[in-house]
């Protein structure tokens, strides 16, 4: 299998269970991807994102996760990723993310409480599609483009998008950099990548993704170490990630971070010794501390 996101950031929620859902809800979402999947109709794609076209699914959800869930255990869901990607990815190749940027810069000011001025036109093969809330159809889109995992697909648009810094905003709190930050962790297709979360390991956050040590630290988890070699770890930068963090949790005096950080490598890659290696690499001045002890024994004052 591919290097697989574990859906351990904050700001992705799990999948809920077919138990936890209606079946006649279920039943209704799968018909409604079912049809999408027919026509791969670019404006009913992006209406999904703002909610529109689904079964009466209430408010507590985002719409991604109802997407994601009518997805899992679709009888075509190994066919519907890739389409799902292939069309995010058509409609990130006319940089709807410029337009948003200019549309919040022409909006600055503007509060005549006309619903007409709120709403914006993305450019899709089919004719804009004209919303009032971009904001959520970005944070939808993006965070739906992390679950799918498709980096075959979805690695090379979203990281133009990145390099073209263009996407700001938030949708009710949750920044859209963040959203955009998740899904190109979840949508690498080499180490292209390193250099950004290497800095947000270093320097505590990226100059324009933001986030976290923890999360730059996951995110080279998630790097497979090139395009010929999908499903390897970049094994040199996950030894060096790891002695960072070490010392990272060293300095803020949090024991139970790197406890978490050996986890987190333990999980994705659980057939490296990765605990060995560490040792190797960080080459400690008392050989006689033992790894595998409990972990607090490293931050012991002598």
């Amino acid at each position: 299998m591919r290097i697989e996101d574990k859906v351990d950031n904050a700001i992705h929620q799990p999948v809920l269970s077919e138990e936890t859902v209606e079946p006649c809800i279920l039943e209704q979402g799968r018909k409604v991807v079912e049809d999408w999947a027919s026509s791969l109709s670019m404006r009913q794609l992006l209406g999904f994102y703002v909610g529109h076209g689904f079964p009466q699914v209430g408010y507590e959800d985002e719409p991604h996760r109802w997407l994601a869930r009518f997805i899992e255990n679709h009888p075509r869901e190994k066919e519907l990723g890739p389409l799902f990607a292939k069309s995010i990815a058509t409609f990130l190749d006319y940089s709807p993310d410029v337009r948003y940027r200019f549309w919040l810069d022409q909006k600055k000011g503007q509060c005549n409480g006309d619903q007409d001025d709120r709403s914006l036109g993305f450019e899709t093969p089919e004719g804009d599609f004209v919303t009032s809330r971009p904001g959520q159809l970005w944070y939808n889109l993006l965070l739906f483009s992390a679950s799918l995992r498709q980096p075959e697909h979805l690695a090379e648009p979203l990281s133009q998008m990145f390099r073209r810094k263009e996407l700001k905003g938030d949708w009710r709190g949750p920044s859209l950099v963040g959203a955009l930050c998740d899904a190109l962790i979840c949508n690498q297709v080499d180490s292209g990548l390193l250099h950004e979360w290497e800095l947000m390991m270093d320097n505590g956050e990226h100059p324009y993704l933001k986030g976290f040590p923890q999360e730059g630290f996951r995110a080279i988890l998630k790097m497979p170490v090139s395009a010929e070699k999908p499903y390897q770890p970049n094994v040199p930068a996950v030894y060096a990630a790891l002695v960072k963090m070490y010392h990272y949790f060293e300095k803020i005096e949090y024991a139970g971070g790197f406890t978490i950080a050996l986890a987190d490598i333990r999980k994705n890659h659980p057939d490296v010794d990765w605990v060995t290696k560490f040792r190797d690499v960080h080459r400690w001045k008392d050989t006689s501390l033992d790894i595998n002890e409990p972990i607090e024994r490293f931050f012991e004052k002598k």
